[in-house]
This record gives C-alpha cells, structure tokens and sequence, in this order.
C-alpha cells in the first residue's frame, strides 16, 4: 500500500474510530466521482464512491431506524430524524468538523483543492456503507456516534 494511500486510511480510521479488516475498502470510498481512481486491490469501480454511497444512504438509514424502532416516537419523529440526520448540509457539516475533507482523493488537476458538498456527502455515505460491509451494522452505529451523527 502507498504511503499517501495507507497515511489517508489510518488518519480516517482514527477520526471514524473504526480500524477496517479490508482497509481498501475504505480507500474506495475516498474516492469521489472523477478522482481518477478506478481499482482498490482487485476491486474494480468506474463511478468512485458512487455504488458505496448509494448503499451507504441505505445504512444510515436502517441504523437511525433500528434506534428508533424500540423506542416511543412517532413515525413523524422518525421521518424528521432521518431528513435531519442524512441531509446533505448535516452531512457535509459533520465531515468538515472532523477534517474528512482532508482525505478525500481529487484529482485536483481537473477539480481543484476544495471538497464540493455534494463529494463530501457521498464520502460520507461511502465511508458508512464500507463500515457496514466490513463489520456490520454495530459497528456504523458506533462510527455515527464518534462522528456526532447521533447521540452517544
């Protein structure tokens, strides 16, 4: 592994305090739309973070819902939760706050140096959906409440 690549992965895991079994994982979900990256090992993906985001968004939600469930709030409560919580501008503010932007691979010949909102949104949700396929639904849960996303 790449000093750059290994130096971005450790400095992630420490901020989501979650450490990957597959640490390429999380390399590919580093990668927004455009970065010029299309392999992490034998993992082939031609859109960046994309496919991970998308089942990221999915995550976040099954994890806010889970909560939820058990408790005594309505569903509006939940639906309110769920647009507060996953909001694009929550999501970007949260990433930003923890220096997340400071780690997401541009190719900054074609994109410049800054983070559009709409690629941190997706790390975001990419990094969530790695979590959950590298170790499961507790362990997004516990890399949302380390991120602020939800209450400890």
């Amino acid at each position: 592994m790449a000093t750059t690549q290994a130096s971005k992965i450790r400095g992630v895991e420490n901020i989501i305090g979650y450490k990957f079994n597959d640490p390429l994982i999380l390399w590919e979900a580093l990668q927004p739309a455009g970065s010029g990256v299309t392999f992490a090992g034998s993992r082939r993906f031609l859109e960046g973070n994309k496919r991970l985001a998308m089942l990221g968004d999915a995550v976040l939600n099954v994890a806010l819902l889970d909560d939820w469930y058990g408790g005594a709030g309505s569903r509006r409560q939940a639906t309110a939760i769920l647009q507060d919580v996953s909001a694009n501008a929550n999501l970007d503010r949260v990433a930003r706050s923890h220096g997340l932007d400071n780690f997401v691979c541009l190719d900054t010949r074609a994109q410049g140096h800054r983070v559009m909102i709409t690629q941190m949104t997706a790390t975001v949700e990419a990094i969530l959906g790695g979590v959950w396929l590298d170790g499961g639904l507790e362990a997004v849960k516990g890399t949302m409440i380390n991120l602020g996303l939800v209450p400890s």
